[in-house]
């Protein structure tokens, strides 16, 4: 007996099949992106999220450096103008030379530094951390912020400089051995009062650098008031 061989059916797939098979596809790896996608947005808006939270911190810590560099800034500036007033008075007589020396120490040879906190902004500029920022205004903000950092500490270098030419100007006047560690107000109490050169083309030298330093204080006051608001405005 012959086997009898059936013929095999071959099922022809039709358009509609293929446009099936595409569409599920094309959803397949439309959802691997997606997911991914939301993955990647979930982990950056996290990271945004802890940038900002230590950038306020750190912008807390610089408001606080701020407040008590303007606050020694103002008091030398008060000291500096009683020594500018008495720069009309006898300088011959020992009270106002001590005087004199007690302001000169007390007010004329501070020196603004600002310690900033700047870890995370440094972070935020160098890895790329400010492109996570989404509010456009508030990274340019925090941009300013930081360039004008920068303009405050270039204004407290001339500061520095004008302090290291008024200690200089005082040296063809006063004896600055007679310091010795002693807080200011003990020279108030010196007996015999200390030297004082009565050369009043030295003098006016002396006062002319110190009032240099006390007006440039202030528009470094000034800058540093202006920063104090940007941080409290970011």
């Amino acid at each position: 007996m012959e086997p009898h061989l059936h013929p095999h059916l071959h099922h022809e797939k039709k358009w509609k099949d293929y446009l099936f098979e595409f569409i599920m596809l094309f959803l397949a790896v439309s959802s691997g992106f997606i997911a991914e996608n939301i993955r990647e947005n979930s982990v950056e808006r996290h990271r945004e999220k802890e940038y900002i939270r230590s950038l306020i911190e750190d912008i807390k810590k610089d408001t606080a450096a701020l407040q008590m560099t303007i606050n020694q800034c103002v008091s030398d500036n008060k000291g500096m103008d009683s020594l500018e007033l008495l720069a009309r008075e006898d300088l011959s007589q020992p009270q106002n030379i001590k005087l004199l020396y007690y302001y000169l120490i007390k007010y004329c040879v501070n020196n603004p530094a600002i310690s900033w906190s700047d870890g995370t902004m440094q972070q935020l500029k160098n890895a790329g951390g400010l492109r996570l920022i989404q509010r456009s205004h508030a990274a340019d903000s925090i941009m300013n912020y930081d360039i004008f950092k920068e303009n405050i500490n270039g204004q407290g270098v001339i500061v520095r400089l004008i302090t290291q030419a008024t200690i200089d100007a005082s040296d063809n006047l006063i004896d600055w051995t007679v310091f010795k560690g002693r807080p200011p107000g003990a020279l108030l109490s010196l007996n015999p009062a200390p030297l004082f050169v009565q050369d009043k083309a030295k003098q006016q030298f002396f006062f002319n650098k110190m009032e240099r330093k006390r007006a440039t204080s202030i528009f470094f006051i000034n800058r540093c008031e202006t920063q104090f608001q940007k941080a409290s405005g970011l």
